[in-house]
This record gives C-alpha cells, sequence and structure tokens, in this order.
C-alpha cells in the first residue's frame, strides 16, 4: 500500500544528529509517498528544513572536545553575530583571554562555520595575526567536523544560517528522490495516528 501526502509539514521540539541536538525542527515536504509494503520506503521530490541550536547546546559542543590549546569557551548569539570567548595557551603554559565576534555562514553548502569580523585581547594586547588564524580555524573545523551535513545518506544542502540572540537558525534543502528503507525512524519516534 502506497500513501500519498501534499504539502506536509512534520515538526519535532528537539532531533538528535550524532554530535548535535536541533532544536525546533520542522520539515515541510511537497509531495511524500510512503510504500509500506514489505521493506517501508519513503520518495519525496523537496524538502525544507528549518531548525534551530541554542547557545547552551553550542557551548556543550564546543566544550566536550575543545580545540587543542583553547579552553574555558564561551559562546553567545546576538542579532546577525556570535560571540565566542575563551583562552588560548601561549609559551609557557600561560593562556591569554581572548573574546571574537563572527558572523555565522555556510560554506559549500554543506558546512557551517564562522567568519572572523572582530578579535580582542585583555588590557589592549595584540595577538599575532598568525594566532588569530589559528583559532579561528580550530573553531571553524570543529563547527566543520559537527555541522557537516555531506555525512548524512540523503543528499542535503544548507541553505542559510541566521544568528539570533540565543540561537542560531538554519535552513537547508533536501533535493532529488529519495528511496532509501526507514532506518532513521526505527525507534525514535512513535507515530500517533490521529483521527
Amino acid at each position: 500500500m502506497q500513501i500519498l501526502f501534499h504539502d506536509l509539514t512534520i515538526a519535532a521540539k528537539s532531533m538528535d544528529l550524532g554530535p548535535v541536538t536541533l532544536e525546533d525542527v520542522s520539515f515541510k515536504v511537497a509531495n511524500l509517498t510512503l510504500d509500506v509494503n514489505g521493506h517501508p520506503q519513503v520518495q519525496f521530490g523537496t524538502a525544507t528544513a528549518k531548525l534551530s541550536i541554542s547557545e547552551n547546546r553550542l557551548n556543550a559542543l564546543l566544550q566536550e572536545a575543545p580545540p587543542e590549546k583553547i579552553k574555558n569557551l564561551d559562546i553567545k548569539t546576538y542579532a546577525g553575530r556570535v560571540s565566542i570567548s575563551g583562552k588560548q595557551a601561549l609559551v609557557g603554559g600561560i593562556y591569554m583571554p581572548f573574546t571574537l565576534n563572527a558572523r555565522p555562514e555556510i560554506e559549500s553548502g554543506v558546512r557551517l562555520r564562522l567568519n572572523l569580523t572582530e578579535f580582542h585581547v585583555v588590557k589592549s594586547l595584540s595577538l599575532p595575526s598568525a594566532l588569530v588564524h589559528y583559532i579561528g580555524e580550530k573553531l571553524n573545523q570543529k563547527l566543520g567536523e559537527s555541522f557537516d551535513s555531506s555525512r548524512f545518506e540523503v543528499p542535503v544542502r544548507l541553505l542559510s544560517v541566521e544568528a539570533e540572540p540565543g540561537r542560531l537558525l538554519i535552513t537547508a534543502e533536501i533535493k532529488g528522490e529519495c528511496q532509501e528503507e526507514i532506518k532513521l525512524l526505527d525507534g525514535a519516534i512513535e507515530p500517533e495516528i490521529v483521527n
């Protein structure tokens, strides 16, 4: 038996994707066919996803495996930008506090990254540009590993990211026909049938 849905919207309070937990997730699908014969399969043309990740989730992600030689990372999101503070190890085990401002952006449609706009250290001390670049690259490497859509079994293209107070909003598109067995839902969601 096949079930055809037109203009379907699926919403969830949270969704776990390995190292990242997304919040306020919604998927809009133009046409979706659910084939429930034998091995259940889903077919769809285009789906658009909107999701958010809170400051708390971002901080947990950065602190669970911080970039080498950087500690006490703390991220804050504001309208249009993020601010990250932490301490960078220098020669002799001395740690220099820093704060950087950045705009979140999408790299090549598959990764989340930060475009550094400002960098500050304590008491008007300046850091060499190579060290600033190093810190930015380490943070982007960590974000890229966690928010890399090329690792999914279905083709996902990240379209946009916006910073808002307390969270990042991400829009993505799943495009093309997908005929995967329903493994993602197995045990993760208990469907509720509404009459």
